[in-house]
C-alpha cells in the first residue's frame, strides 16, 4: 500500500495512503492546514465516493452515470446542504488523488488525448466551478529501481479556457510530480 507525502507550492504538505479496495481503489489524504480527502473509485476509475473537508466546509459527492453530484455545507451544520449536479467526469482539486483517478479513468495510450469536463473544488471554502481540460499521454518511460522496471507516464494537461498547460508524471497509482506539487517521500512502491 503506497504511503507518502507531497509538497505543494506554498509549502503545504499532503500525507496520503492509497490501495486497491473492494470497489476499485481508495485514496485518503490529510493536508498540513487540516484539510482532507477520502476518495473511492470503481473498477473503471470513476469517482464514486468523494469527501473533501477544509476551511470549515464539507463536500460530499460522486459520479452517477454522466453526472457528477455533490452536497456542500458548513462542517458544523450538514442539514443546510444543497444538492448540485453537472455533466462532468468527476472532481478536480489540490489533491493528487483526483489527478490519478482522472488519468486512469481516461485509459489513454501514448499519443492519445481526451477532453474532460470536471468539477473543480477550490480551497478553502470548497466552492465549485466547471472546467474543461484536454489530457494527452505524451510518453511512457521505464526507470530501473530496486524492485525492477517502473513505468512512468507523462501527461500534458491543457486548460481549455486559458490555454495554459501543465505536466503530470504518474507511476502506477502514485503521482511523482505535477502542477504545483512534488512527491517528497514514498514509504512503499506504487501499485502498478
Amino acid at each position: 500500500m503506497p504511503t507518502g507525502t507531497y509538497l505543494h507550492a506554498g509549502g503545504d504538505t499532503e500525507t496520503f495512503q492509497c490501495a486497491a479496495g473492494v470497489a476499485g481503489w481508495r485514496y485518503v489524504s490529510t493536508f498540513s492546514d487540516g484539510g482532507r480527502l477520502d476518495l473511492t473509485v470503481d473498477s473503471r476509475w470513476h469517482q464514486i465516493r468523494v469527501e473533501i473537508a477544509g476551511g470549515g466546509w464539507v463536500l460530499r459527492g460522486g459520479v452517477s452515470g454522466a453526472e457528477t453530484v455533490w452536497l456542500r455545507a458548513a462542517a458544523d451544520d450538514l442539514s443546510e446542504a444543497v444538492e448540485h449536479s453537472a455533466r462532468a467526469a468527476g472532481f478536480a482539486g489540490r489533491s493528487m488523488g483526483v489527478l490519478v483517478a482522472t488519468a486512469r479513468s481516461l485509459g489513454l495510450v501514448v499519443g492519445g488525448s481526451a477532453r474532460v469536463r470536471l468539477v473543480a473544488v477550490t480551497e478553502p471554502v470548497l466552492a465549485t466551478v466547471l472546467i474543461d481540460q484536454q489530457w494527452t499521454l505524451t510518453s511512457t518511460e521505464e526507470h530501473e529501481t530496486d524492485g525492477g522496471l517502473l513505468p512512468v507516464e507523462h501527461y500534458q494537461i491543457a486548460d481549455l479556457a486559458t490555454g495554459s498547460t501543465e505536466l503530470l508524471h504518474l507511476a502506477g497509482d502514485v503521482a511523482l510530480s505535477g502542477p504545483g506539487f512534488d512527491l517528497q517521500s514514498l514509504q512503499s512502491p506504487p501499485t502498478l
